[in-house]
């Protein structure tokens, strides 16, 4: 008796909380699962709908790209790609540009700490063209690198060699770039205005003392061979290009100068008023 007395609430708790929901009013779909037939072919199973509808024809309808589809996504990427590689290309040749500036400005260091040592002259050492045409000896390089920890500040990333190489002024052909030691400059991009730069410019530094330097600020010192960072064409003369090159000057400072700028600069710093 007591027995039933116990276990009859328990019972009784169960069956409510394990009951199944109450029905709902009003009609309910039910996906027709069960009307769903195969059929098997001689090659492939297809599987029909109630109405005959290929299943397989139903799930491509949703899988598959329309050839507009694609032809709009490659447009989408192509305009992508037009916008953002020049940007990739500028910040790619801004970086390189900036390696170049650092590279000069650990000459300019070389150099100072070179005339230190040496009553305060510049060093003696050749300007490139006369290097290459007469193999004269020594080169900037040569006479700074044991002032220097890295070798690699005389190469300049964006140096390729010649650009003028359908122009006037420059080799004519292309060439190794000119921090090879092949091409016979000296094994650097830049060139210093050293011994035997009087017969192109004015403005020879090889041993000169730094008193003799009035404008600092407008003599250069190291120069690019060639405008690497700036608008070059292959057939631009050398003496017109509006291509611009990292110039370092007297003074350690570096400035973007086209050839005209520079060769105007240097004409300020030498004029008979200067001296």
């Amino acid at each position: 008796m007591k027995r039933h007395v116990v276990w009859y609430p328990l019972a009784a708790i169960a069956a409510t909380l394990f009951a199944p929901p109450p029905a709902v009013a009003g009609p309910v779909y039910v996906p027709a699962v069960r009307e769903i037939t195969a059929r098997r072919s001689a090659t492939e199973r297809h599987y029909l709908l109630a109405d005959g509808t290929d299943l397989g024809t139903v799930m491509n309808r949703y899988r598959a790209f329309t050839l507009i589809e694609l032809l709009v996504v490659v447009a989408v990427i192509a305009l992508l790609a037009a916008l953002l590689f020049p940007v990739f290309a500028r910040a790619q040749e801004s970086a390189r540009r900036t390696q170049c500036i650092s590279n000069m400005r650990q000459q300019g260091v070389a150099t100072r700490t070179y005339m230190a040592d040496f009553d305060d002259r510049y060093p003696w050492a050749y300007f490139p063209d006369i290097i290459h045409r007469e193999g004269a000896s020594p080169c900037i390089r040569e006479v700074l690198n044991p002032y220097v920890s890295n070798d690699a500040i005389w190469r300049c990333p964006s140096d390729i060699g010649e650009t003028f190489w359908r122009g006037q002024g420059g080799y004519g052909h292309r060439t190794l770039p000119f921090s090879d030691v092949r091409q016979g400059v000296g094994g650097t991009s830049y060139g210093y205005a050293g011994a035997g730069i009087s017969r192109f410019y004015i403005g020879e530094l090889a041993g000169l003392p730094a008193s003799a330097v009035k404008r600092p600020s407008l003599a250069w010192l190291l120069c690019e061979g060639r405008p690497w960072h700036g608008p070059y064409q292959p057939d631009d003369s050398v003496y017109s290009s509006p291509g611009q090159y990292n110039v370092l000057y007297c003074d350690s400072h570096v400035a973007k100068k086209t050839l005209r700028g520079r060769d105007a600069d240097e004409m300020a710093a030498w004029s008979r008023g200067s001296r």
